[in-house]
Formats: C-alpha cells, sequence, structure tokens
C-alpha cells in the first residue's frame, strides 16, 4: 500500500488552542467545542479530531474520556465527553486511601479506556499507582490491581510496565518488562522481558499482539528495537535502529512514523509507504 502522491498539508481541522476556563487543558477551533488535555487523534467513526489519545476513545468512538489538570482548583475531575455535540459528564475521583499512594507526591486520576464494565483509570503525574473501574452510573470506584506503571489498553487487557529485574535502565517506574493485566481477574502475566533494557509499550495491533520498544545503553550509544510480541516469552524484532513513541492499528495494518517516514507493517514484514517527516501516527487511513 502507498500514501496518495504529493506533499503533506496541515489539517486545519485539528487546530488546538488553550482551553479559556482550565489551566492545562485544551479545546479545538472547530465547532463543538472539545476539551481535553492528552494528545491528538482522529476518531474516524465521528469524522473529527479530538484533544486526547485514541486510547481512550470509546469502542464505537462517540465518547472519549479526560482528566482536568489544574491543582488549585480541580484537578480530581475526569470527564467523559461526547464527540457529536461536546456536551459532558464529570466525577470528583481523589485518590482513594490506599497505602500504594503513601510516600509519593500529587495524585492526578489517569484515564485508560472506556470498557463495557466502567472508565479503567490510574493514578499518578509522571509514574502510575494502581487501576481502579469507575461506575458512570453511581460514581463509585472499585480498586482493579494495585500493580504499577499501567501505560495503556489494547485487546481487552491493561498493559504495564513494572520493573521485575535490574534498576540501571532509569528513573522511577521505567521498566524492563511487558506485563499483562486482566481487568476482570486482576491476574497478571509477563510477557517480554530484558534486564536492564527499558522497555516502552506502543500498543497493540489488529490481532491483540502488543508492540513494544526497547533501549539498552552499549558501546556508548543506545540499542533501539522495535518489537512485536505475540504471547508471553514469545516476540520478534521488527525494525532496529528506529525509534517509535507510538503505534496505530487499522483493517490494513500497524503503521508507525517518525522523521524518516511512515511505516506500515502488514502479513510479517514492514513497508516504508513515505519518507516524509511525520513525527506520529495519529489515526488509522480513511482512504
Amino acid at each position: 500500500m502507498t500514501v496518495p502522491n504529493g506533499a503533506f498539508q496541515p489539517d486545519h481541522t485539528a487546530a488546538l488552542e488553550n482551553a479559556t476556563d482550565q489551566r492545562w487543558s485544551y479545546q479545538t477551533t472547530r465547532q463543538p467545542v472539545l476539551k481535553g488535555t492528552e494528545g491528538l487523534s482522529y476518531d474516524a467513526p465521528m469524522s473529527r479530531w479530538v484533544p486526547a489519545s485514541h486510547e481512550v476513545f470509546s469502542a464505537d468512538g462517540s465518547d472519549y474520556a479526560w482528566t482536568e489538570r489544574n491543582p488549585s482548583t480541580t484537578s480530581n475531575r475526569l470527564h467523559l465527553t461526547k464527540v457529536a455535540d461536546g456536551s459532558d459528564k464529570s466525577w470528583a475521583v481523589p485518590p482513594p486511601n490506599d497505602p500504594i499512594f503513601r510516600g509519593h507526591g500529587p495524585m492526578l486520576p489517569v484515564p485508560l479506556a472506556i470498557t463495557p464494565g466502567g472508565i479503567l483509570l490510574t493514578y499518578g503525574w509522571e509514574g502510575t499507582y494502581g487501576v481502579w473501574r469507575l461506575d458512570p452510573a453511581s460514581g463509585l470506584l472499585a480498586k482493579v490491581s494495585g500493580e504499577p506503571a499501567a501505560r495503556g489498553y489494547g485487546a481487552g487487557a491493561l498493559w504495564l510496565e513494572p520493573l521485575r529485574g535490574s534498576a540501571t535502565v532509569g528513573a522511577e517506574q521505567s521498566g524492563d518488562t511487558l506485563a499483562r493485566l486482566d481487568p476482570a481477574s486482576g491476574a497478571v502475566e509477563d510477557w517480554f522481558r530484558r534486564d536492564g533494557t527499558l522497555v516502552r509499550y506502543l500498543g497493540v495491533d489488529k490481532d491483540g499482539d502488543p508492540w513494544v520498544v526497547t533501549w539498552v545503553y552499549a558501546s556508548q550509544a543506545f540499542e533501539i528495537g522495535i518489537w512485536r510480541v505475540s504471547g508471553p516469552g514469545h516476540s520478534d524484532l521488527i525494525l532496529a535502529g528506529q525509534q517509535f513513541s507510538r503505534t496505530f492499528s487499522d483493517g490494513h495494518g500497524t503503521w508507525f512514523g517518525n522523521d524518516s517516514g511512515v511505516y506500515l507493517f502488514a502479513s510479517g514484514s514492514v513497508e516504508r509507504v513515505s519518507s516524509a517527516s511525520v513525527g506520529e501516527v495519529l489515526g488509522p487511513c480513511i482512504t
């Protein structure tokens, strides 16, 4: 597959500006106004750019979750916003009284996913602590797990980056492992581990297999790899020497983007479909 010929052009419908009434929040310039604090993604079912990561969209694309980040007033409010009209419902969800928060600084609720059972969230600022489920009908929180470093949701599971081995890979919660957390049972299973290596979750593909990027310092330089993990202890190195911060999967395969171009992984191989410097892929192919 190739992208159409020609230069990439800015999409003015993706423009964001600072929110007028919420510190550290952004809003769309297109009506109806949509607010958020995390990233930018294209919501294909609703044909709208949304100021949130695609992981926190509902399955049908009709809603997304986000958190106000205003420590002086409403830092603990979690929002569920309708993409069609910007209507909004929010809940005050301060950190529960739980031992895992002791000794840590301010804790903001961080949404991870909208599921049929409720909104999954964690708490943190730079690190994350535990996983909870918010019931939108009652506003009540239920603890799912006390595991640290929840990074995303995909294929019906939460994906964690715990540190299992050597602590030489970096700062607090810099993990060397990708672990799968079942939100129904709370069971955790390690899927990928490299001792002394920084492991970062990138997303899942259309088959439900997660992707990770690894960094290891060797010979006075970082060696970087992009891996597809097909099960516990089963992984394949797909690209070496390339760095990506996220993936996006659709019916064509898994998309990557960085300053060297746009890449598509499909049918077991990688193709560079464009040499344009794009940064990140923020949504599916819509052609």
